[in-house]
């Protein structure tokens, strides 16, 4: 589902908002990863970002609530659900940066006829 998002504005855990989308027809098509070496046509209805300590109410209709790219929450029946977002969640892996990091230190690299380094 982040995929999807990306599509309009990256989002990244440093921002100060998210994204709401509701996925199907009546608005753009977007071309998304999907799943592993999968690219999709995804219909998104509506997009917008949403500024940290927003509240989104969701109605109706069974749906997914994706949180983090790798968290999500499926509902189902019909509910009213509010949803506040915020940053104090699970601390994530920012794995960008522990690769660069990675490779400053040398982490990577091996040094003389391939011993490891000390």
């Amino acid at each position: 589902m982040s995929s999807v998002g990306g599509c309009f504005q990256a989002v990244s855990a440093r921002d100060k908002y998210g994204m709401y989308l509701a996925l199907g027809p009546g608005g753009t098509q977007v071309l998304a990863p999907t799943g592993p070496g999968l690219v999709t046509l995804v219909p998104v209805r509506e997009h917008r970002l949403v500024p940290l300590g927003d509240t989104v109410t969701l109605s109706s209709d069974p749906c997914t609530i994706a949180l983090d790219g790798e968290r999500y929450i499926e509902v189902y029946g019909t509910r009213t659900i509010t949803v506040r977002l915020t940053n104090n969640g699970p601390r994530v892996v920012d794995i960008a940066r522990c690769m660069e990091e990675a490779a400053r230190c040398g982490y990577f690299q091996r040094f003389g006829n391939s011993k490891e380094r000390d």
